[in-house]
Formats: C-alpha cells, sequence, structure tokens
C-alpha cells in the first residue's frame, strides 16, 4: 500500500496538471474573444513621451447597426488585487458616441492630456455596445442599457522604465500561508505564473497551490493567503514560492516549522 506521502504527490501533480490545462484554455480563449458582435484592434495602447497618441479601430461583425459608448477611466488596483476605476479627463479621444452599420469599421483615437511622468499610469478605455428601448416599450423618455463592455488598457510610459518587483511578510502560521508582493518599480508586470509548493524533507512536492492574475500596475501591492491542506500539512517541511511575470520571476523559500500546522488559538485557550 503506498504511504500518505506518495499519494499526496500524486494527488499534487494530478491538481497541477489540471491548473495547467485550464490556464492553457483560459490563454487560448483570451487571444480568440470577441466583445459581441463587434472586435476591437489592438486590444490595448501603450502611449509615452515618443508617442503621444495612438487609436483603435472597431469593427461591426453583426448583421444589424450597433450604437456605442467610450469613456476613459483612470486604472488602479487594491491589496486584494480588485480592480477600480475613476472618472479622468488625463485622456483625450473621440468619438464619445458612435454607431456602426454592419460590416464597417471606425478608428478611435486617444491622445495624453498630460506629458509622460517619473511613474507609468494606466487607464482604461470602456467601449460599451448599447441598446435603447425597443418598438414594443415606452419610448417617452430614452432608456439606455449596456449589452457589452470591453475595457482596453491604456498604459503612459514613464520616463524612466524600472523593474522592481519585491516580497514582504512571506510567513506560515496555523495552517495558512501569507505573502505580500510589492510593485516598486516604475510600470506594470503582468503576471504569467504564481505557484505555491510544499515540500517535504526528502524535496519531494506534497501540495501545490497556483493563483490567477494578470496586471500588476506600477505601485501597487497584492496581498495572498493560501491554506495548507489538512492531509499534506504534517509532511510540509519547507515552503517555495515562485513568481513569474513577463519581466522577469522570483523564488523564494520558508521553512515550514512546528507552527504550520498548529490549531488557531482561541480565547479559551489564550486564558489556560
Amino acid at each position: 500500500m503506498p504511504s500518505v506521502p506518495t499519494v499526496l504527490r500524486v494527488l499534487a501533480r494530478l491538481g497541477a496538471a489540471r491548473l495547467n490545462v485550464l490556464a492553457a484554455v483560459s490563454m487560448l480563449t483570451a487571444s480568440l474573444v470577441h466583445a459581441g458582435p463587434f472586435v476591437v484592434h489592438p486590444t490595448r495602447l501603450d502611449l509615452g513621451a515618443t508617442r503621444p497618441s495612438g487609436a483603435l479601430v472597431v469593427r461591426n461583425e453583426g448583421a444589424s447597426p450597433l450604437a456605442f459608448q467610450i469613456t476613459g477611466m483612470h486604472w488602479t488596483q487594491d491589496d486584494e488585487g480588485q480592480e477600480h476605476y475613476a472618472g479622468t479627463d488625463d485622456l483625450i479621444y473621440f468619438p464619445r458616441l458612435l454607431t456602426l452599420p454592419p460590416g464597417q469599421s471606425a478608428v478611435i483615437r486617444v491622445g495624453l492630456r498630460h506629458p509622460a511622468g517619473a511613474v507609468e499610469k494606466a487607464y482604461r478605455l470602456f467601449i460599451e455596445q448599447l441598446a435603447t428601448s425597443g418598438p414594443s416599450e415606452d419610448t417617452s423618455s430614452a432608456r439606455v442599457r449596456v449589452l457589452v463592455r470591453l475595457g482596453a488598457p491604456v498604459f503612459v510610459a514613464p520616463l524612466a522604465p524600472r523593474q522592481q518587483l519585491t516580497l514582504s511578510t512571506f510567513e506560515v502560521a496555523q495552517h495558512q500561508v501569507r505573502w505580500t508582493l510589492h510593485n516598486e518599480g516604475s510600470r506594470h508586470e503582468v503576471f504569467q505564473s504564481i505557484a505555491l509548493r510544499g515540500l517535504d524533507t526528502a524535496g519531494a512536492e506534497v501540495f501545490r497551490q497556483e493563483f490567477t492574475g494578470r496586471y500588476f500596475l506600477a505601485a501597487a501591492t497584492r496581498q495572498f493567503r493560501a491554506n495548507i491542506p489538512a492531509l499534506a500539512c504534517p509532511y510540509v517541511y519547507q515552503l517555495e514560492l515562485e513568481v513569474k511575470t513577463d519581466r522577469g520571476h522570483m523564488t523564494r523559500q520558508l521553512e515550514a516549522g512546528a507552527c504550520a500546522c498548529a490549531p488557531p488559538v482561541t480565547p479559551a485557550d489564550a486564558r489556560r
């Protein structure tokens, strides 16, 4: 009968294989996405001191006319990786309203109101397909709803591009691993993979978890948490974290220690 660590390693490999297949499918799907009956090219704009303006092309591939609204928003991320958008006048873009007959294309031109600075600025240009009230509905007042919303990234390159991805608070306690990534560089990075592995005393993998993410904006911070599987925890001697981006990668190790599998301390335990 195989030992518990052997079984755990087999399960870990199967789980990792499944995650890798899902990641490959996600990447393929992302490269083929059509935003409903229309397509946008390119999918992002990179502007800066040497390229203060650019353009996106929208094409109607449907059988009916399409109406669009275009809105530029300032783009930030919080510590949990959630994205936030706010109105801005940093971008100059036109048209802001657009109607396209079937099979036709239109150009959305984008420019900068302010020059590039020391840190990259990030925006999204939202292209929203609109639908108005149907002929059988009350048309006494204009009602508009969004059918499809596509947010094309717009990056304004810094004057002096600099890469600096750092890691802090890499720690483990009570079955949970926590770490924090900081993008202290002057431009964004694109996550390719984030993987946490648990190794036994022989260096064999007993569990593995992968985390999703895409853009990591300049000056952003991202906190991560991962629970160690209860069956694997007693065999975890070392934790290994590997982060790969489009600009490089980092690997860090951490000895698990006895506190890794210690149960949470309750108020009752603290009084004893």
